[in-house]
């Protein structure tokens, strides 16, 4: 397996910013202004031009920000966002998302004296969006696959007078979402798709999971090694 690219991460912190935000309150124009220069973010809102209903419904919104790792190394945050419930931050990588939401929690409590740790319990939420080439291992997975598949191109032949090769598109993996309460039912499914407008020979697959960028990758790894076998 290899990872051609990590497209998209998100991790979605669920903390009311009233359990964040010091007990004497905070300006937010100047909550803003900091963090938009501090991350050199190439967006953010203008309070005077936006209507509270869609301050609330949207948050706060910044775009195309940066920030310098703990390893010294430059990292691009794609987005991220103050709720009144909690704070997302997208980034190519989920490290990179909590670093940055370590990040700018510490800045606010040097700058603005908020607290570091909520008084109520948090919760993180991640997403994961991958890029990966397997090897051809899931036609060979399904039992008794290249009866199904020659069924299928002699149905499409009769059909439209085109003989073409059916594959394994890709698989998806959910859990039972009844009864669970959202923010957890609304997570994403584990999905491993082919990338569209490729040819089936790249074996390229679009991948998308509800966990931590490391952990997803290494989900991947042990399904292709239990396929092979």
């Amino acid at each position: 397996m290899n990872v051609i690219s990590e497209l998209n991460a998100r991790i979605m912190l669920l903390v009311p910013t009233e359990e964040v935000y010091p007990k004497e309150g905070v300006h937010p124009p100047d909550v803003i202004n900091d963090i938009a220069i501090e991350y050199k973010f190439t967006s953010w809102p203008d309070l005077q031009h936006i209507p509270p209903e869609e301050l609330e419904q949207k948050g706060i919104q910044f775009r195309m920000g940066k920030f310098v790792l703990t390893t010294g190394q430059e990292a691009i945050i794609k987005d991220f966002t103050v709720h009144d419930w909690g704070l997302v931050v997208s980034a190519h990588n989920t490290d990179v998302a909590e670093e940055f939401l370590d990040n700018v929690i510490t800045l606010l409590a040097q700058g603005y004296n908020s607290r570091t740790k909520p008084i109520a319990r948090t919760r993180k939420l991640a997403l994961s969006e991958l890029l990966v080439e397997f090897d051809d291992v899931f036609d060979n997975a399904l039992r008794n696959f290249e009866v199904i598949s020659r069924s299928l191109e002699m149905e499409f032949l009769n059909h439209y007078d085109v003989e073409k090769k059916f594959k394994v598109n890709g698989i998806g993996l959910d859990f039972q979402r009844l009864f669970v309460p959202p923010p957890i039912s609304n997570l994403s499914q584990f999905v491993v798709e082919r990338r569209i407008n490729t040819s089936f020979d790249e074996n390229k697959y679009y991948c998308k999971a509800p966990f931590r960028t490391r952990d997803h990758i290494r989900l991947l790894e042990e399904m292709e090694k239990l396929l092979t076998a």
